[in-house]
């Protein structure tokens, strides 16, 4: 006979309380997997920090391709249309023993993606 069961825990960041969670849940008699996923509790500063950066990088890649085309300059930012944002650090732990390493429960550095699209006034 086959089980699913789903238990959801949300906790601050305390590497030793990760670890005791998962030696208890190890301690059962099944062979549970465990999904660990590390998040931010307020993304918006990590957002902001992407698409000032997307910012940057979009207007540089503007302003060699508009130099090495015509005599034009880039003027003042129109319009920024944010398409999207996302972030994960997440990791898979899948085991049934009851001893997990604590020094393994770290998170891992989180990848910040965030789409825009920029539009520039060009000046001649």
């Amino acid at each position: 006979m086959l089980c699913d069961h789903n238990l959801l825990l949300k906790f601050p960041l305390d590497i030793s309380k990760l670890h005791a969670v998962l030696n208890a849940a190890g301690l059962c008699k099944v062979k549970p997997e465990f999904h660990i996923a590390f998040v931010l509790k307020d993304a918006e500063p990590a957002k902001e920090e992407a698409l000032k950066m997307a910012a940057e990088n979009a207007k540089k890649k503007a302003e060699r391709l508009i130099s090495s085309s015509s005599n034009a300059h880039l003027g003042e930012i129109l319009t920024i249309e944010e398409r999207g944002f996302s972030y994960r650090s997440s990791m898979e732990v899948m085991t049934s023993a009851p001893m997990l390493s604590a020094g393994a429960m770290q998170p891992d550095n989180i990848t910040v993606e965030v789409s825009a699209e920029f539009v520039w006034r060009i000046d001649r």
